[in-house]
């Protein structure tokens, strides 16, 4: 599947995928601030698992 396509549409698990991919640096560059801008697009579409990553990563001072 092609995430960034999915989630460029308005796919929340795929934002929030991407978000993570971000986060970890999975085959992209680790970038939080940039992850935390796909976990907050996913968390505003009602993704559970978003609302969680986000909550997680403006704890860690992000």
């Amino acid at each position: 599947m092609d995430y960034m396509k999915a989630a460029n549409l308005g796919d929340a698990f795929s934002q929030n995928e991407i978000g993570t991919f971000y986060w970890h640096g999975i085959t992209v560059p680790r970038d939080k601030a940039l992850a935390i801008q796909w976990f907050r697009k996913s968390a505003q579409q009602g993704n559970d698992a978003a609302k969680r990553n986000l909550k997680e990563a403006l704890a860690s001072g992000l």
